[in-house]
């Protein structure tokens, strides 16, 4: 579980000591990142859950993992993620339960490197959503053939929306046609109704607007 309360900052080396040991490349399901800065090394499997719904988080650009903690006095934070995109510079840390207000030391001193502090409840890692990611992301290191990314890009351009069934019978050069609208999805080729349930035959697709 990651750290749920700020740590003496005298303490500071044992706790990124205790912390590191537990970080791993490839412990964390599913392995692969798409927009991942750096080396992918995650706190805890809730770390690894958020990087999927970065991943295909449309106004996230890139995201690199284990910035330096956040300090201040005898306190310090353990961030999970840098984040850029529409919103700026976010460092985010998994916590396994959001307070009511921020520590104002933690957001002062996240200003002070240009960024804005958010804490994500582990909580709030469940859904379809995250499911669907994870499904998603399997796929992330699919190779999909120029012929097969057009045809599927001038169908959905001439109907507008298709359905994740429909998608797949338009492709003909893979072995496995999920993994080609998967793989144009990660790469904001093709966007995917991701909320409105486990992907499914009638799941949406449209062209990816951004």
């Amino acid at each position: 579980m990651a750290q749920t309360l700020p740590l003496r900052s005298d303490l500071l080396p044992t706790a990124l000591k205790a912390v590191l040991a537990d970080v791993g490349t490839s412990g964390f399901d599913p392995r692969y990142t798409v927009r991942c800065i750096g080396v992918a090394t995650f706190r805890s499997q809730d770390s690894r859950d958020l990087a999927c719904l970065l991943d295909v988080d449309a106004q996230v650009s890139g995201w690199s993992c284990l910035p330096e903690p956040l300090v201040c006095d005898d306190c310090v934070l353990p961030l999970d993620f840098e984040v850029n995109g529409a919103n700026g510079v976010e460092l985010l840390a998994v916590v396994a339960a959001s307070p009511d207000t921020l520590p104002a030391w933690a957001v002062e001193a996240a200003k002070e490197r240009g960024a804005v502090l958010r804490l994500v409840a582990v909580a709030n890692l469940v859904g379809d959503r995250l499911e669907n990611c994870r499904e998603l992301l399997r796929y992330a290191k699919w190779r999909v053939s120029l012929s097969d990314r057009i045809r599927l890009l001038a169908a959905l351009d001439h109907e507008g929306s298709m359905t994740l069934v429909e998608c797949m019978s338009a492709v003909r050069n893979a072995a496995d046609p999920i993994g080609v609208v998967a793989a144009l999805a990660l790469k904001r080729f093709v966007e995917i109704d991701l909320d409105t349930g486990p992907l499914g035959p009638e799941t949406k697709v449209t062209r990816f607007r951004g």
